[in-house]
């Protein structure tokens, strides 16, 4: 009795002390990870920073360490390295990477540097903050799928699903860190959910009384982009757009060759690059605050190759250009620059909420635009942007326009990129220069520092 009572207590004490694992990442910069044997059952790979060993439990300190359990549905689809392999150095394994991609999908070469850095990116998704999100978009469905496919070959325990819910992707398994790849027309409010929940590590939701963290890198496909709100990140946009020759026929034992061989090197990348991963020092100054972490993200994944992380990011550069033309006609944007011609213009002491509105709404006719702007609308979209208005008088509603005031109006106008603040012209002292950009087009504004300080009285 005695003796079956000492098994139990050692089984205990064994069980306390057994940990299952998706992956782990130590302080000292080794790391456990989840691979597959080639009978296809799962295994783990032990990285002490120098060398690497394959076993089916590794024992460290006082923890025991095995492959956490994976649903055999998911363990079908989701692709697992069967060991680490060598990868040459980071160019080489980046244009491997970009030639697969050249070959079965016919992009322009700045897209491929995208969807290429976004597939490395993916493996460094566990040591951070934010993931990017990669958004396919067009209605040639053919070429989209075989981007996806391509993806899945090289992306971090990629998840194929369609028609997602929320209450979907809260059931699974979310600890394995997939790349969730969501084909889906059109997006419904779950997948919105999902992509503003997704983004960043510490953001959850409520799932069966519980807190879920769906956090992952994301593909999304659609035909039309996706328009998200409350998040601060933007996608990467990949447009497919038809093309009059016929794609190269992918076959399932392409994509098991393509994914046999580089899911290894994959790992072996991540593996000696994931305690570097957070330096950078390139300047993103010139890209829509939006798409700078995104940038971040792609440059941290890539530190043997500066030269495909300029490629990658003026091909950004290249998607924000396109991002300032659609916020011409943008509306908090055009309220902001209704709000500059007022402060810069260095007349009056306060504007009422009504003449904002009349000010958009010239700024939007001078645009081809035709938009009518309510004034308890205008004052909403401002109050959301933290613009609050003075007590009302008879004429309703204002703003006074302080030097507080006016600091705050363009601190906003940097962040959501005014066109009026792109041509580098110095019209206040809260003003600051963009060189290079273009000049824009709209209502005018005086080139004199006229904005009136907290008492009324004009400055400059």
């Amino acid at each position: 009795m005695k003796g079956r009572t000492a098994k139990l207590i050692e089984h205990a004490e064994l069980s306390d002390n057994v940990v299952f694992t998706t992956g782990e990442f130590f302080a000292d910069g080794s790391v456990i990870d989840v691979i597959r044997a080639e009978s296809g059952q799962t295994t783990l790979l032990h990285w002490d920073g120098k060398a690497s060993r394959i076993a089916p439990q590794v024992e460290l300190a006082t923890r025991l360490y095995r492959p956490a359990a994976l649903d055999s549905s998911i363990a079908r689809v989701m692709r697992l390295p069967l060991e680490k392999a060598p990868y040459g150095n980071t160019k080489e394994l980046l244009e491997g990477i970009s030639k697969a991609f050249a070959t079965y999908v016919q992009l322009p070469s700045n897209l491929i540097a995208l969807v290429t850095a976004f597939s490395v990116a993916s493996w460094f998704a566990p040591n951070r903050e934010a993931v990017p999100w990669l958004s396919i978009t067009g209605r040639d469905s053919t070429a989209a799928r075989q981007l996806m496919r391509v993806l899945a070959c090289f992306c971090r325990r990629a998840l194929p699903l369609t028609d997602v819910t929320m209450s979907g992707v809260c059931s699974l398994p979310l600890e394995w860190g997939f790349t969730l790849q969501i084909s889906q027309n059109p997006p419904s409010s779950d997948l919105h959910r999902l992509l503003n929940a997704a983004r960043e590590r510490r953001s959850c939701v409520v799932h069966h009384g519980r807190l879920v963290h769906p956090y992952a890198p994301i593909v999304t496909c659609t035909r039309s982009p996706i328009v998200t709100n409350g998040s601060s990140l933007t996608a990467i946009e990949i447009p497919i757009v038809p093309s009059a020759s016929p794609l190269p026929f992918l076959d399932a034992d392409a994509e098991e060759r393509i994914a046999k061989e580089y899911q290894p090197k994959l790992l072996a990348y991540m593996l000696d690059n994931h305690k570097n991963s957070g330096n950078y020092d390139a300047d993103l100054s010139a890209l829509d605050a939006s798409l700078r972490e995104t940038a971040r993200m792609l440059i941290t994944s890539m530190p043997g190759d500066a030269e495909f992380c300029v490629e990658a990011i003026s091909a950004l550069k290249t998607q924000h250009a396109a991002m300032r033309c659609n916020r011409w006609t943008d509306i908090d944007v055009v309220l902001i620059e209704a709000l500059l011609f007022f402060l810069h213009e260095g007349i009056k002491e306060a504007v009422y909420v009504g003449e904002v509105g009349s000010a958009a709404e010239s700024i939007f006719t001078g645009r081809g635009e035709r938009l009518q702007l309510a004034p308890k609308n205008v004052a909403a979209r401002l109050r959301d942007l933290g613009l609050k208005t003075e007590d009302r008088d008879k004429r309703g509603y204002r703003f006074l326009l302080t030097q507080a005031f006016s600091r705050q109006v363009h601190e906003l106008a940097l962040a959501l990129d005014v066109p009026s603040i792109q041509d580098g012209q110095h019209r206040c002292e809260q003003c600051v220069p963009h060189a290079g950009s273009e000049p824009h087009v709209g209502v005018g504004v005086l080139n004199v520092p006229n904005v009136r300080n907290e008492h009324g009285d004009v400055g400059g």
